[in-house]
């Protein structure tokens, strides 16, 4: 228990590596890097949960209307849900801090519990949990903390767990251990849908080494298994599913994501001890010591079980291993791993290693120290700090001393300025343009995506996406550094920027790429400059506001809801610059096609014989 107690401390301690303790307790969410576009979306969640008990619906606030959580934020549903669920009992920016919390809190004792799922002993398995932290803040993992990406680490640390249960399970069957099985690997798939990837490889092979030991009624509640977490995941997996087709796949943008191009990186991994990708905070991180002394203590700990006779433990371990250290150092070279950023693999790989690791480094522990005289002991404790001086507590002590991990909940305030002026100077009547910018273009708006939180506080329609580069053909209708609808801004003639304005009813424009200025700035009578705010320039779009496309009317946009009042019909037929989609009707009943206009993949909503008013509804 001193033991357990001493994990908490450390773990609870840890927690300010990221956030400060006035930021622990406060009302205010993160919002740095993708934990703004994460909120925005929790909250969005939120609201069509509420109306519609979905966990998705249309949303006309971004790219011109588009499904919004029903295929690119699969990673997120147990956030989403954990925000619907407290919210009413608790300020809705403290629960989605909540998730972090819990698994900065949670990580070291999944770890442990794994250790000793694997009969390793409590001393081994503390030590297990105490390199799970090392290796935390001393990786990737830190760094995926740091951009948002929390429900992928938290699932890789569940996956260990849940993979040290289903071998208790396959030691020794009991149903209550089936059901919380079950449970957990259906709230794993509930975190990130990559987690079938980090889990069921070394899960095969661990079933398969007790395949004869199981009997009938053991694998058929497995294959119940499969189906129930299925079953229980449907809700945001058919979604998936039927919104796949407007999924997009871009190989340029994948110098973007985590990549690993050189057949020889885990040479320079294991070697040389550093990452040829550099994404740590300072070059001084960029170390991979943490990788190595955890791929040789697990190579020790495999040699002590394969000397006990634990040999159902060789190959889940290293098949699971080899077939995680695959993907990541060499999924780059394929179309299909390419997509799933494959360095992020490196985190699951070695977190599968932890346990013969922690296996191992007890083994050597114990013959450098029991039995030894006191000098000895000293004196071997005393090399042992020498030798991790550099490797282990310089860094700790760098990564706490600059706050380099420090996470935002502060609202910049050239923001608030900016969402005030388009509060006063714009209306419901128009879009507005917003230039978006990623990390390759430092993170214009502050360090986050901060744009997908503007309808929740200036209620308009934005041509812009929750992120940059958000991979549906929706995002056709976005502005991300200087490529407006998916063509450089220096490209456009004034003909060609009326066009599309028309389209996608453009009042007003955000941005502050200079070559997106100076194109602008040619076309003074049109483009009407209205100020700047820090970095940010403001556009006023001389054009008479429109939705309607054909025929004329006006539009009151809301989530799921479009409504049209005053509709006059053009050849009798209307066409409105809102994206259309499979699952909308009308109310009263109307024919409701698809317009493709130009380049635009997606098209938009036509209807025949329109009413004076209507309402075009998602009937999902």
């Amino acid at each position: 228990m001193k033991k357990l107690f001493l994990l908490l401390l450390l773990s609870a301690y840890a927690i300010t590596v990221f956030l400060k303790p006035s930021d622990i307790v406060s009302d205010a969410p993160v919002y740095t890097d993708d934990y703004s576009m994460h909120y925005a979306q929790c909250l969005s969640t939120e609201r069509f949960l509420t109306s519609a008990w979905k966990c998705w619906g249309y949303d006309p606030f971004f790219l011109a209307g588009f499904p919004n959580g029903a295929l690119v934020n699969a990673d997120n549903k147990a956030w989403e849900l954990l925000v619907f669920a407290l919210s009413p009992l608790l300020p809705e920016g403290f629960v989605f801090k909540l998730y972090l919390i819990i698994l900065l809190l949670l990580y070291p004792f999944l770890a442990y519990a794994a250790a000793r799922n694997f009969h390793l002993s409590p001393n081994a398995a503390f030590l297990t949990a105490l390199l799970s932290m090392l290796f935390f803040h001393l990786s990737l993992a830190i760094d995926f903390v740091s951009w948002g990406m929390v429900s992928y680490v938290f699932a890789c640390c569940l996956a260990l767990y849940l993979f040290s249960l289903f071998n208790r399970l396959f030691e020794s069957f009991t149903w209550k251990r089936w059901l919380v099985t079950t449970l957990l690997a259906s709230l794993l798939l509930l975190m990130h849908i990559l987690s079938p990837l980090l889990l069921v490889p070394p899960l095969l092979m661990l079933y398969l080494g007790y395949f004869k030991s199981l009997k009938l009624r053991h694998h058929l509640a497995l294959a119940l298994t499969a189906v129930a977490v299925l079953l229980l995941n449907s809700f945001w997996l058919m979604p998936v599913v039927q919104f796949f087709g407007d999924k997009t796949t871009r190989p340029e943008h994948y110098r973007f994501t985590l990549q690993i191009d050189s057949l020889f990186e885990p040479l320079s991994v294991y070697l040389t001890q550093k990452m040829s990708v550099l994404h740590k905070k300072v070059p001084a991180l960029n170390s991979t010591f943490m990788d190595v002394f955890i791929l040789l203590a697990a190579i020790a700990g495999i040699y002590r079980w394969k000397k006990e006779g634990r040999g159902k433990l060789l190959f889940p371990f290293l098949g699971g291993a080899l077939f995680l250290f695959a993907i990541a150092y060499y999924g780059s070279r394929t179309e299909f791993f390419a997509q799933l950023q494959p360095q992020r693999f490196t985190l699951p790989f070695n977190l599968l290693l932890l346990i013969p690791a922690g296996a191992g480094l007890a083994a050597l522990l114990t013959a450098l120290f029991k039995e030894r005289g006191t000098m000895l002991q000293l004196f071997a404790g005393l090399v042992t700090f020498a030798l991790l001086v550099q490797p282990v507590f310089k860094p700790l002590k760098t990564v706490y001393q600059y706050g380099l991990y420090r996470l935002s909940c502060d609202f910049p305030a050239p923001l608030t300025e900016l969402l005030k002026w388009l509060d006063t100077h714009t209306t419901r009547e128009g879009r507005i343009l917003i230039e978006d910018s990623e990390c390759d273009t430092f993170h214009q708006y502050y360090g986050a995506h901060f744009p997908a939180l503007f309808p929740e506080y200036v209620q308009r329609e934005y041509l812009c996406g929750p992120r940059p580069m958000y991979p549906i053909k929706h995002s056709y209708a976005s502005f991300t550094a200087g490529l407006l609808f998916e063509k450089k801004i220096e490209d456009y003639t004034l003909e060609e920027l009326q066009r599309n304005f028309d389209i996608y009813n453009v009042g007003w424009i955000v941005c502050w790429c200079e070559e997106s200025k100076k194109v602008f700035d040619r076309f003074p009578a049109y483009l009407v400059k209205a100020g700047d705010i820090d970095t940010f320039t403001l556009y006023e779009v001389k054009r008479t506001p429109s939705f309607f496309l054909k025929g004329r009317g006006t539009v009151q946009s809301d989530y799921n809801r479009l409504e049209l009042t005053g509709v006059v019909p053009e050849d009798g037929e209307i066409i409105i610059g809102y994206h259309w989609m499979q699952y909308l009707k009308t109310e009263p009943q109307a024919s409701l096609e698809r317009a493709m206009i130009d380049d635009d993949p997606v098209g938009f909503i036509r209807i025949i014989n329109p009413p004076p008013s209507l309402v075009i509804y998602n009937a999902y």
